[in-house]
C-alpha cells in the first residue's frame, strides 16, 4: 500500500475529524463559560458578579460565532484557525477575569488547566501543536501575573507553574501516544478497506464471468440442438423404413 495515498487519506480523515471536535469544543466552551458566573463568581468574586458575567457572555458568544463558522465551506477551510479560536476566546476570558479580580492567589488560574485538558481530549492534533499551545497558555498567565499589577509572591506563581505545567506535560505525552496509535489504526482500517474492495471487485468479475460463460454455453448447446433436431426426424423416419 502507497504512503503517500495513505497519508493523504489520513489528512482528509483527521480534517473531518478536526471540524466535527472543534464544534463539540465550541458547545462546552458555550456551556462551560455562563456556568462559571453561578458556581464560582457567586461565591469567589461576588462585588464582581456583574461585570464577569458579561465578561463570560461575551466569551459565550464570539465562540457561537466560531460554530457557526465551523458550519460554512469558508469556515471548514479554515478549520485549523477556527480549532484554535473555540479554545482562545475562554483562555482570554479567563486571563481578563483574573486581570480584573487582582488576586495573586486567584483559584481561576485553573481555568488554563481545564483549557489544556480540553485541547488535548477534544481536539485530535499532533503533539507538537499542543505543546505549543501548553507553552503559550503557561506564557499567558506569568505575563498576567507580572505585568498586571497584581502584589507578587513567587510561591504562588511557582506552585501555580508546576502544576501547569504537569498538566501539560501529561496532555502533550498522552497527545503522542494517541497520535501514533490513530494514525495505525487508521492506515490499518484504510488497507483493510482497500482490500475489501478490491475483493468485491474481483468478485463481481468473476460473476460476470460466470455470466458470460452461462450464456457461452447456452449458446452452444442451442446451436447444437437444431441441427440435431432436424437430422434425427429423417433418421428415424430412415429407420422406420
Amino acid at each position: 500500500m502507497n504512503q503517500t495515498e495513505i497519508q493523504k487519506a489520513f489528512s482528509e480523515y483527521d480534517r473531518q475529524v478536526s471540524i466535527r471536535h472543534s464544534r463539540i469544543g465550541c458547545v462546552l466552551a458555550m456551556l462551560l463559560m455562563p456556568l462559571g458566573s453561578f458556581s464560582m463568581d457567586f461565591f469567589v468574586y461576588r462585588d464582581l458578579l456583574w461585570p464577569f458575567f458579561q465578561l463570560r457572555m461575551i466569551s459565550a458568544l464570539l465562540t457561537g460565532v466560531v460554530l457557526a463558522l465551523l458550519f460554512t465551506e469558508w469556515g471548514k477551510q479554515r478549520y485549523r484557525a477556527l480549532g484554535m479560536a473555540w479554545y482562545w476566546i475562554p483562555l482570554i476570558a479567563i486571563a481578563l477575569l483574573i486581570h480584573q479580580a487582582r488576586d495573586p492567589i486567584s483559584p481561576y488560574y485553573a481555568g488554563f488547566n481545564l483549557v489544556i485538558i480540553a485541547v488535548g481530549v477534544v481536539l485530535p492534533w499532533t503533539y507538537r501543536e499542543i505543546l505549543a499551545t501548553v507553552v503559550l497558555i503557561i506564557g499567558v498567565y506569568a505575563g498576567i501575573y507580572f505585568f498586571s499589577g497584581m502584589e507578587r509572591n513567587l510561591s504562588y506563581l511557582a506552585n501555580n507553574l508546576f502544576f501547569l505545567g504537569c498538566t501539560g506535560i501529561i496532555i502533550v505525552t498522552g497527545s503522542l501516544t494517541h497520535s501514533r496509535l490513530r494514525y495505525r489504526e487508521f492506515a490499518l482500517r484504510y488497507e483493510l478497506d482497500q482490500n475489501k474492495r478490491q475483493l468485491e471487485e474481483s468478485n463481481q468479475k468473476l460473476k460476470e464471468l460466470d455470466q458470460i460463460k452461462g450464456r457461452f454455453f447456452a449458446n452452444i448447446s442451442h446451436e447444437l440442438r437444431t441441427p440435431l433436431t432436424l437430422m434425427i426426424s429423417p433418421l428415424e423416419t430412415i429407420q422406420r423404413r
